[in-house]
């Protein structure tokens, strides 16, 4: 059933008029397409744009939000730059519904904790959403499967369904709203919602034959995590892992971070970078102890976060499937068919 939200639309043959106005508003920053590769960045022209396909493996928002290296106190001053500056404006447009499964977790991490993370909340009010469904979908993708669709449906400002001769624009937002009335827009009809529910219909099947034999596993995935913490599957599947970290530097959804102390050219400071699971250091207690020694360990201990614990905390897995880390694994490892090899496991014994 479609929801009962404002749906405006434009001819698609507008879509670079639109992205020029919009940067008349403020900066555009998106899903870009230069000598045939795609990136992220500044928009400078508009017909560099792109709208639809799949996400880009570089998730948007982690390196935009939480930064891999910053400073975040310097000692012996009281010092601190969250909260000085008013933020400057920006648009990010084109992203995916993935990307937006990232920005849900680190909200509820960064923004909703208690207390809440003041250098996120500062970068967090500086951007406008735009969002788009996605049309082609990568081997790699099973968004569907993790409780979330290939067509964003919350988190946005502005969502675009780019249809043949039409985007369709949803209004997420006071400000999506001020987008739709200032720039000339046409009020969607009930065929053209028609259609676009039929497009996000084939684009869900699609993902679904995609994973088809390789994911073929029923919800909840936690119970399969606590009845199978000791599936000898773990310890084959992780023989494959050479502790890279690729996946999670990868990963739009994973926060873990280390502190420590650097001398700066006055005082000292407080650097927070971005800390691995994977690494063996990772849970390493100041006596010595090491709760996750073994490398299949902290290679379970990877699943059981982004399909357990996150659960648990905060009600939501805590991927997106995306098919980020399945893309960069040096092992050529694929999280969906390490599930299968564990369920298969528990059939067996």
């Amino acid at each position: 059933m479609e929801r009962k939200t404002l749906v405006c639309k434009i001819p698609r043959k507008e879509l670079g008029e639109f992205i020029a106005w919009l940067e008349e508003e403020c900066p555009v920053y998106g899903i870009r397409k230069r000598d045939d590769k795609l990136s992220f960045g500044k928009i400078e022209k508009p017909d560099e744009v792109v709208v639809g396909g799949a996400r880009i493996t570089q998730p948007v928002f982690k390196s935009l939000l939480f930064p891999p290296r910053e400073k975040v106190a310097t000692y012996f001053t009281g010092e601190s730059n969250a909260g000085e500056k008013e933020a400057e404006k920006k648009i990010i447009f084109g992203v995916k519904s993935c990307d937006l499964k990232g920005l849900l977790v680190y909200d509820k991490v960064f923004r909703d904790s208690s207390p809440a993370d003041p250098f996120y909340l500062d970068r967090r009010e500086e951007y406008y959403i735009i969002s788009s469904d996605c049309t082609a979908p990568l081997s790699t993708c099973f968004c569907s499967f993790v409780e979330i669709n290939p067509y964003p449906e919350t988190l946005f400002d502005l969502n675009l369904t780019p249809l043949e001769d039409i985007i369709l624009l949803e209004v997420g937002s006071k400000w999506g709203e001020f987008v739709v009335k200032k720039y000339p827009t046409y009020l969607a009809q009930p065929e053209d919602l028609e259609r676009r529910k039929k497009f996000r219909e084939d684009l869900t099947e699609e993902v679904r034959k995609i994973n088809e034999g390789i994911f073929p596993l029923s919800r909840p995935y936690a119970n399969l995590m606590r009845l199978e913490l000791e599936s000898p599957a773990w310890e084959s599947e992780s023989e494959f892992c050479v502790a890279c970290g690729g996946c999670t530097a990868i990963c739009p959804t994973c926060y873990c971070y280390l502190l420590y102390d650097e001398k700066g050219k006055e005082n000292y400071e407080k650097i927070r970078i971005w800390d691995y699971c994977q690494y063996p250091s990772f849970a390493q207690e100041a006596g010595g102890a090491n709760p996750r020694r073994k490398l299949t360990e902290r290679f379970r201990h990877r699943y059981a976060h982004k399909f357990d614990y996150g659960m648990v905390r905060n009600g939501i897995y805590e991927c997106s499937g995306c098919g980020r880390c399945i893309e960069v694994c040096a092992g050529k490892i694929d999280m969906r068919k390490v599930f299968k090899k564990v369920a298969e496991s528990r059939t067996e014994s």
